[in-house]
């Protein structure tokens, strides 16, 4: 496999951490903006002019569907060439387990807040 297949076949196992450590970023500069935690219903996200975090947040999530084939994909060809990939393995389900824990369960209410 090419070096730059590796690279990203470990970015993408990382790309559901990225995803919601870019949500909490946002929710960190609306703290910092607002003066005090974004409250779901009334702090509009987009009001907060932090656009590149906003949309950043929207296109980080969508481009993790997007990846779910590609890392299938050169996961298995990783288990066809018999290269160990036990560590991506379970990087990319803790990760995808920790974006389904923030969606369905919603500590702090940031997706609410954020979809709203």
């Amino acid at each position: 496999m090419p070096p730059i297949a590796q690279g990203i076949f470990r970015g993408l196992s990382w790309s559901p951490f990225v995803g919601l450590l870019w949500l909490y970023l946002f929710a960190l500069a609306a703290t910092v903006t607002r003066g005090h935690f974004p409250i779901p219903s009334i702090d509009d996200p987009k009001s907060y002019h932090l656009g590149l975090l906003y949309h950043g947040v929207w296109l980080l999530h969508v481009m993790n569907l997007g990846g779910i084939a590609l890392w299938l994909y050169l996961y298995v060809i990783h288990r066809w060439k018999r290269v160990p990939a036990t560590r991506e393995l379970l990087v990319y389900l803790l990760g995808w387990s920790s974006v389904f824990i923030q969606f369905a369960w919603d500590p702090f209410h940031l997706v609410y807040w954020y979809m709203d």
